[in-house]
């Protein structure tokens, strides 16, 4: 295995920070976390998803970020926040409404954001921000669930405080001596006789609330009027008391593909993992304010660079402590972002900081400073921990029981290493056709210099590995000479096997279309198993290729990479058996088993 290129970068950064404390990101081998990625969801021919979220907290409530992603490009299909009482449960489904799919939740008491989450009519999913496919985008794709912030059930005052005037919060005016104090948003969201209150004006009053940005003027304390105003003496804000940071390892989070027609279901718990540091609260209103950072505070805040400055260049966000992770192509032509707008819904993501502030070195956009920025350092110890260079699935698709094996692989990590360019006529890189139409322009798409998805074709949305093996039960495993070769494939080519998407689909011994197990369409590889094994084991490779060419259509004929590595992937693998000796109607079995993997 090649040696891992991430590895190089944090070495180089926490060299850097000459003794200033850094953490990492850890997965927890117990499933639970304070961050939770399911790594697939379905609504695509007769499926319906099944969530369940867990506040095993027994003391503190939470407040949760659930962003639902597509399955091709990993773009926001629908979020909103979720308030959980301790060891409080959130259920929901996905099913599918039309051409769409849409969440329901109705029966579920716990308070959301926005209200209207829970409605027996469910909310359909929102196809705007799809780059391709918007007829079917949403129907695919996985789950992010991010602990924004505790909610204790007492705040503390150290000082006697004031408050201005009667409000929203229930506080009456006058003054308060150094106390401790129900919590307003505890009380709001905590089940009483099985049912939370959800008061309305206290989860729609909150503000922003984290560890970089302060309040707009006039949002909160005295500068924010009568209907704001909690304690104000000593500069308490609602959030300063309301939310604290979250507590590790405390979500537990599954899901169940199930298709009733088909008599058949997948159940997986999601992968969990948390800040081996101190953590910190990130909470961002469930609502469309816009973001208007500059170009400095987009490092510390997220590496979705959809939103960056169109104008921005590569070299200006590189980092020159840990080299040139981003380099100019095409003498600097290219731009980095497309000035997607931002809303303080789309906060936080995978790599906004979740540690301390002082874990972190902050470096501006523009490179006037050197080290590297916050949410860099989390996006890359996310992938640190996901890393892996291929996994082992075991397979069965004997005709004779309708057996199928679907091998799903997510890169939950893979979008915040996107950049975006328009100078179509100098590239010189393989991805030169203009694929996103992004914010009224057309966009080619990349993969980050010298990280391990430098080899992204943007035309494609595919990142080609090194191949696969597969054995059957009996040790035999096929050989191919040069010359028998999977057609239509030419002279001088080599057998392509790429994950296709965030949610590549592998499915085998199938010939292409909606994948047999699981029904995927839009992000799936149909691969002949050599040999014509039916049933045994396989290695698949996750490690980005570098081959000094590829044939056919996949990078239109004939690249030049100049590296590859351990892709960060979850995933299970998903197995169908129909057993028609059970009766007349048969019976159908679903089996989910997860990727294994040695490294």
């Amino acid at each position: 295995m090649k040696k891992k290129l991430i590895a190089v970068g944090i070495a180089a950064t926490l060299g850097a920070m000459s003794g200033v404390a850094s953490a990492a990101m850890a997965i927890n081998s117990g499933g639970l976390g304070n961050i939770t990625v399911l790594p697939y969801y379905s609504a695509q021919n007769g499926n319906n998803t099944l969530l369940s979220i867990t506040n095993t907290d027994t003391t503190n409530g939470k407040v949760v970020k659930v962003r639902f992603r597509g399955a091709e490009w990993s773009d926001d299909v629908f979020d909103f926040q979720i308030f959980l009482s301790p060891g409080d449960v959130w259920t929901g489904a996905v099913v599918a409404s039309g051409t769409v799919a849409k969440l329901e939740a109705a029966g579920d008491n716990s308070c959301t954001l926005p209200a209207t989450v829970g409605q027996a009519a469910g909310n359909n999913f929102i196809a705007s921000r799809l780059w391709e496919n918007p007829a079917t985008g949403t129907m695919e794709g996985y789950v992010e669930v991010i602990t924004m912030a505790n909610i204790p059930p007492t705040i503390t005052t150290t000082a006697a405080a004031t408050v201005l005037a009667s409000n929203v919060q229930g506080l009456a005016a006058g003054s308060f001596p150094a106390a401790t104090y129900a919590n307003p948003l505890y009380t709001a969201i905590k089940h009483v006789n099985g049912v939370a209150p959800c008061t309305s004006a206290v989860l729609t009053g909150l503000l922003q609330d984290n560890q970089v940005y302060g309040y707009a003027a006039g949002g909160g304390g005295a500068a924010g009027g009568s209907a704001r105003a909690d304690f104000t003496a000593n500069g308490y804000t609602d959030q300063a008391l309301w939310l604290t940071a979250p507590t590790k390892n405390s979500l537990m989070t599954h899901s169940v593909v199930i298709n009733v027609d088909a008599s058949k279901a997948y159940t997986f718990a999601a992968t969990g993992m948390d800040t081996t540091g101190t953590t910190v609260k990130q909470y961002f209103r469930q609502s469309n304010d816009g973001i208007t950072f500059n170009e400095a505070d987009f490092q510390d805040l997220t590496q979705d660079r959809i939103f960056y400055p169109a104008n921005t260049t590569a070299a200006e966000i590189t980092s020159a402590t840990n080299g040139v992770l981003i380099s100019d192509v095409d003498a600097g032509t290219r731009g980095v972002g497309t000035a997607l707008p931002m809303f303080q819904f789309d906060m936080p993501d995978l790599s906004t900081p979740m540690e301390t502030a002082g874990g972190f070195v902050s470096a501006d956009i523009n490179g006037t400073a050197t080290p590297d920025s916050a949410s860099r350092e989390q996006r890359d110890f996310v992938l640190a921990v996901m890393q892996k260079s291929g996994v082992v699935t075991e397979f069965f698709t004997d005709a004779s029981l309708n057996g199928a094996t679907d091998v799903v692989m997510n890169q939950p990590i893979r979008r915040f290493f996107y950049w975006y360019g328009t100078d179509t006529a100098t590239d010189s890189t393989p991805t030169t056709v203009g694929h996103a139409t992004i914010n009224g322009a057309t966009y080619n798409v990349y993969g980050e210099t010298a990280s391990v998805y430098q080899p992204l074709l943007g035309s494609t949305n595919a990142i080609p590995t090194t191949g696969a093996s597969f054995y059957d039960r009996e040790e035999q495993t096929n050989t191919v000479s040069t010359d028998i070769v999977i057609s239509p494939q030419l002279p001088g080519q080599t057998t392509t096997y790429f994950l296709k998407g965030e949610v590549a689909v592998w499915s085998l011994n199938t010939s292409g279309g909606a994948t047999a197990a699981t029904g995927a369409e839009l992000t799936t590889l149909a691969v002949a198993v050599p040999g014509d094994y039916t049933a045994g084991w396989g290695m698949i490779s996750t490690t980005s290729d570098q081959a000094s060419t590829r044939g056919g259509t996949l990078a239109g004929g004939g690249a030049t990479f100049a590296t590859e590595g351990s892709l960060p992937v979850i995933g299970f693998t998903a197995m169908n058996v129909f057993n028609a000796a059970a009766g007349a109607a048969g019976t159908n079995y679903g089996l989910a088993l997860p990727l294994r993997f040695g490294n």
